[in-house]
């Protein structure tokens, strides 16, 4: 991840240390040269030399041609630097910049639709569910006279508010939203992928308020979607597959949850790679099957698994590592192997406190278990090594 955050006040006052001189900027340097230079397509091996360009033409802009298309496309090609690297906070400061100064220059409408929809995606990335939603509110109207009010376009619109709505739990919205989007898709866009995501979001919709049965039957309308194309579609087919098998562990019938979670495996395999989070995620909730049949060897295998996994992709310090690892301590426990368990759900009690803070409801649960574990550690000590009575040796 390049470690570059555009922060213009901080940047601008080390402009002067760029020799910037009139006569250098009359003789080397103008708009369209730091445009070139920017936009200049490059491989990804290449992409921090592409960032230093859009970075130095970008300063440059600021003193010179501050409200100028050129400035808002530097910056806008410098939020795409930043995307590619992972910053994606990072990324959307540069994009709402640069949206700024295309709106004040009453820039084309299709050009602002797309800058906005790029900036509803990073807030996406980011869990900012609520600038999300702002940001998309905001260009609905655009898409809808650039396109029609009937438009694929504007049925996309209509998926991601009824995404951000569903991710702040505000029912009643993301029902309009995506209701309004399924109008769109099943007249324009019938077996298509895009049909399958709205169908997968109603889904979960109606997972989120207790309704089972609705919701897996528009699980299974988004599968067939999917199992009909001419190669899989593995990445929408395993969020789909995923939401099916949880919702078949809720409605208590894990012989077909196990059957979806294995064969998850393989979905995993071939869309993310068997060293991804994805599968881990599948690995995980294998081990709760388990756990739930009370075969705790195979749980504690698949928890194992799964931690290993996560800390070599995601590192010690996520929350994704953590919870196998708790997991993984439940199960050791329920074979009597405490001070394993003790080990590990230390660690997840603690990373729980330093991430979420121990007013979260699940580090609260992690701590309350690591305190009964120690407490159950301390009686099998006692059992193991008996005080002598007094006076004794």
């Amino acid at each position: 991840m390049y470690k570059y955050w555009l922060v213009l006040t901080l940047l601008l006052t080390g402009l002067s240390g760029c020799d910037l001189s009139a006569d250098r900027a009359a003789a080397k340097i103008n708009a369209d040269n730091l445009l070139d230079a920017c936009l200049l397509e490059r491989p990804p091996k290449d992409f921090e030399n592409g960032f230093k360009e859009c970075q130095f033409a970008m300063l440059w802009m600021e003193r010179v041609q501050p409200d100028s298309f050129e400035r808002a496309t530097i910056q806008e090609k410098l939020g795409d630097y930043l995307a590619a690297a992972g910053n994606h906070a990072a990324a959307a400061v540069n994009d709402e910049a640069a949206y700024v100064v295309l709106e004040k220059q009453g820039g084309d409408r299709a050009e602002q639709v797309e800058l906005l929809l790029k900036i509803a995606t990073e807030y996406l990335t980011l869990g900012q569910w609520a600038q999300s939603e702002a940001v998309l509110k905001k260009v609905e109207p655009l898409v809808a006279a650039e396109h029609g009010k009937d438009s694929p376009e504007l049925a996309d619109v209509y998926n991601r508010l009824g995404v951000t709505a569903l991710h702040q739990r505000n029912i009643d919205a993301a029902w309009t939203a995506l209701q309004q989007a399924l109008q769109i898709r099943e007249f324009h866009q019938k077996g298509e992928p895009a049909l399958a995501e709205t169908y997968s979001n109603l889904g979960y919709l109606f997972q989120l308020q207790g309704k089972l049965k609705e919701a897996g039957e528009y699980y299974e309308k988004a599968m067939a979607i999917h199992e009909a194309a001419r190669e899989l579609p593995y990445v929408p087919l395993f969020d789909s597959l995923s939401n099916l098998a949880v919702l078949q562990q809720q409605l208590g019938n894990p012989d077909a949850a196990e059957a979806s979670w294995n064969r998850l495996l393989g979905i995993a395999d071939k869309g993310y790679g068997n060293e991804s989070p994805q599968y881990a995620l599948v690995l995980n909730n294998l081990g709760r099957i388990e756990m739930a049949r009370q075969n705790y060897v195979m749980a504690e295998n698949h928890f194992a698994l799964a931690r290993a996994l996560l800390e070599r992709k995601l590192g010690a310090n996520s929350l994704e590592t953590a919870e196998a690892a708790y997991n993984q301590a439940k199960a050791l426990e329920a074979q009597g192997k405490i001070g394993q368990a003790l080990q590990l759900i230390r660690y997840a009690a603690s990373l729980s406190q330093l991430q979420l803070g121990m007013s979260n409801p699940v580090c609260q649960q992690r701590w309350s278990d690591m305190i009964n574990l120690e407490n159950q550690a301390v009686k099998l000590a006692a059992v193991k090594s008996p005080a002598l009575p007094v006076g004794k040796k």
